[in-house]
């Protein structure tokens, strides 16, 4: 998801749909399939045949068209993203190209639509191919394009989830948690465990676009092995909160710089039941910060004092040397900050503040017809 954030946020995006991607990639291991009935051999009945290439159904057919694909962009040199390696990149004076694969679907982007024409021929002289146009959904994630910014959300999901969990009719509530803590329920009357999990499982996929709704849904989630119905109650909670909010989503503004800005927060020991500590962070990409290193806001000022001040080395012998030469080499600064929205609820007026703060906008369609039709 995160992947396919970063193609939409400030390019134009468009996709492909490859047919018959599991017949393409060649096979490096061997494997045989007995004679067809129509088409057995009468001199050699009793021989198999060797695949060359995959075929549906066999389990190494996504793995070698992957690879078929990968060392094709490679050779044309992309480099392959080292977290992600179904994100490829290529720069070309001074413009980029990125280039996500699922399975038989492209999505791609660029800062230069020239660029973006010549992939298309690349991929179009290589395989079969039908061209989608302009981006408008992957994997579930609408994608909305306008000349101001480009808007990411999973209306029609949540929709769809409400209505299976018969959440439609429900009391809409500004926030997605109580402010009081949640914990386990030993005395509580339990409740279907498989319903539980359903409904958490739903969120965990929304939150691809909807950060908003993160720190409450990886709460519940805690609780899924015994759940009560104060915590069903809890998790019908972020469901009211959608009601109202199901049209928002992610706001990437065009033309404001390329700027890397993190944000990070802990607290300690904050859950109830085992004394875990939870940790969020959010990292900001081209939204309108101008700086000469990286800022990260850290809530903690033993951290950022490790991280600066060289006497302290003593006690940061378990942190790999890697992070220590990003700390010489001063690529970030932190700044202190206060506590966010990721590890503890916030009462509802701090919260929407914060949700503005994140890049979430509320835009119905109807709203971004009218900035899909503006004029640059």
């Amino acid at each position: 998801m995160r992947s396919c954030n970063s193609i939409v946020r400030a390019f134009a995006s468009l996709g492909h749909d490859l047919a018959n991607v599991r017949t393409n990639g060649h096979l490096k291991e061997e494997v045989y399939v007995n004679q067809l009935d129509s088409f057995v051999d009468p001199y050699h009945p009793d021989k198999v045949y060797r695949l060359k290439k995959a075929l549906y159904g066999l389990k190494q057919g996504p793995r070698a068209w992957y690879d078929e694909l990968s060392n094709i962009l490679v050779s044309k040199r992309f480099s392959k993203g080292s977290i992600d390696p179904t994100l490829f990149i290529t720069k070309h004076k001074g413009d980029i190209l990125l280039v996500l694969i699922y399975v038989d679907d492209i999505i791609f982007g660029s800062t230069n639509p020239n660029i973006s024409k010549r992939f298309e021929k690349l991929i179009h002289s290589k395989f079969e191919m039908s061209m989608m146009g302009e981006l408008k959904i992957f994997l579930g994630i609408q994608i909305n394009q306008s000349p101001r910014g480009i808007f990411i959300n999973q209306a029609k999901y949540a929709q769809e989830i409400l209505i299976k969990h018969g959440m439609t009719s429900c009391d809409s509530v500004g926030s997605p948690m109580a402010t009081k803590h949640l914990d386990t329920d030993l005395s509580g009357t339990p409740i279907d465990q498989t319903k539980y999990r359903s409904m958490v499982g739903a969120l965990m996929y929304l939150i691809a676009s909807r950060p908003d709704v993160m720190h409450a849904t990886c709460y519940c989630a805690r609780y899924q092995a015994k759940p009560t119905e104060k915590h069903l109650t809890a998790v019908k909670r972020i469901f009211r909160y959608l009601k109202d909010t199901i049209h928002m989503g992610l706001w990437y503004p065009k033309d404001i710089g390329f700027e890397l800005t993190a944000f990070s927060d802990s607290d300690h020991a904050g859950c109830l039941d085992l004394r875990k500590s939870t940790f969020g962070g959010i990292q900001f990409l081209d939204y309108g910060f101008h700086f000469d290193k990286i800022p990260m806001y850290c809530d903690s000022k033993a951290a950022i004092a490790i991280s600066c001040n060289p006497v302290q080395h003593s006690r940061t012998k378990h942190i790999d040397v890697r992070y220590h030469f990003i700390k010489e080499k001063g690529i970030i600064e932190l700044f202190f900050v206060g506590a966010d929205m990721f590890t503890k609820a916030l009462p509802e007026e701090r919260f929407k503040y914060l949700v503005r703060r994140l890049g979430m906008r509320c835009l119905t369609p109807e709203e971004l017809e009218v900035l899909a039709n503006e004029s640059v």
